[in-house]
């Protein structure tokens, strides 16, 4: 589970927020920037995560966090791939 709120919202273009796994909330909190850019009628997500510290970071990796975008990221594409 995770939580947060939004620090940007520059749409369509760009959202920033902030993010807290549950499990790990006292590790602090993650700040996400997403940026979407069409070109050529496709539009490329950039995803990027800052994490309050190196200690964060590894325990989000050791938790499963890459795996678990890897999934999140393969069902959007589904997503997208069916809305065309």
């Amino acid at each position: 589970m995770f939580s947060g709120h939004y620090l940007e919202v520059d749409a369509p273009s760009r959202l920033v927020l902030t993010q807290v796994y549950e499990r790990m909330a006292d590790a602090g909190e993650a700040v996400v920037t997403v940026i979407f850019e069409e070109s050529q009628g496709t539009t490329r997500l950039t995803l990027h995560q800052l994490f309050p510290s190196r200690e964060a970071l590894e325990g989000a990796l050791a938790n499963g966090m890459e795996a678990g975008m890897r999934v999140t990221l393969d069902q959007l594409d589904t997503l997208a791939a069916s809305m065309r």
